[in-house]
């Protein structure tokens, strides 16, 4: 299988996390922008870099796509250092 990267325009844009205990909905909102984004751009995976953002998103994937009105079928989220340890083993 081939690996590519894909681009999209918020790619590096703040998850919403920071807003999480002040406006759930906001921060879903964030987020749920960020995800579509990638999804829509046929990204099977997303990386994130910043742990926080990554619980938020994981623990509160249904949510998150409830508050945006689409479903993210087969739209896998992983964490950079979890990438990092899978490729480590494949590597030895």
């Amino acid at each position: 299988n081939k690996i590519s990267m894909v681009i999209f325009d918020r790619m590096h844009k703040i998850s919403g996390v920071n807003l999480l205990k002040h406006n759930k909905t906001l921060a879903f909102k964030k987020a749920g922008t960020i995800l579509l984004e990638a999804f829509d751009a046929v990204a099977e995976i997303l990386i994130i870099e910043n742990n926080l953002s990554y619980e938020m998103m994981k623990n509160n994937f249904n949510a998150i796509e409830n508050i945006v009105g689409r479903k993210m079928l087969g739209f896998e989220l992983i964490t950079a250092e979890d990438l990092t340890r899978q490729l480590e083993k494949i590597g030895s």
